[in-house]
């Protein structure tokens, strides 16, 4: 966990590619590409609501949040899919 500004973010850390990762963060409604070396060079993905669990399979990074299932192509970081949910027990 991350704390920011009295708030606790869920940290989560995919290795996408070789030498580059999917972090969720620095805010609980936003994912970040990270290289080895430390450095960004995409654009953040932002979540519709708090991340619960991140997971990827390319060419998506699939988010789950509270009430929604989120579906973003990895290359470019458009939103491809969004889902509703109700009846999710976690």
């Amino acid at each position: 966990m991350i704390p920011l500004r009295g708030s606790v973010v869920l940290s989560v850390c995919l290795i996408t590619l070789q030498e580059e990762f999917l972090l969720n963060g620095p805010t609980d409604v936003m994912g970040m590409f990270v290289t080895s070396e430390g450095t960004s060079q995409r654009a953040p993905l932002s979540w519709s609501e708090r991340l619960l669990a991140l997971g990827y399979s390319f060419p998506y990074a699939i988010a789950l949040g509270a009430s929604s299932i989120s579906v973003h192509r990895y290359h470019n970081v458009v939103q491809v899919a969004f889902l509703l949910h109700s009846r999710l027990k976690i």
